[in-house]
């Protein structure tokens, strides 16, 4: 388990060996599948960015919660940061971006005639802070 999860993201980075992301996504899907945390959160990375697989944001979404309800410090950050920016639902017009940009459509975009987009994950300061506060637990 461990030892595929560490190949499978040297293959997706590239380090030590020639990046190969197809051949780095098969050794982390199999290691996620198992449960190992670091795989669970490198999949969810690679499905949010498109990165060797078509971009899915709400699959990415499932992975990184299940890296971090195992309590895995890097995917309750990660998820934290979700929260704190809010993830557009690119099934309802969103562009499934979580920068600023999106957050700001929250609040009736530029010149305030549009209403809050759809969000996977909603803009939530508490619940961010809340999961930031478990990182910091975990000593991430």
């Amino acid at each position: 388990r461990l030892a595929g999860a560490e190949a499978g993201q040297m293959y997706v980075l590239g380090i030590g060996c020639q990046r190969n992301v197809a051949k780095g996504l098969v050794l982390l899907d199999a290691a996620a599948q198992l449960g190992h945390p670091g795989a669970m959160l490198a999949v969810g990375r690679c499905l949010r960015e498109g990165t060797g697989v078509p971009r899915d944001v709400r699959s990415a979404l499932v992975w990184i919660e299940r890296a971090a309800s195992v309590r895995y410090a890097p995917a309750t950050h990660e998820l934290a940061e979700m929260y704190e920016e809010g993830v557009a639902d690119p099934d309802h017009g969103g562009d499934s971006s979580s920068d600023g940009a999106a957050a700001a459509a929250d609040d009736g975009g530029e010149d305030g005639a549009a209403g809050p987009s759809p969000r996977l994950v909603p803009r939530d300061l508490v619940e961010a802070y809340r999961l930031y506060k478990v990182g910091a637990e975990l000593d991430h």
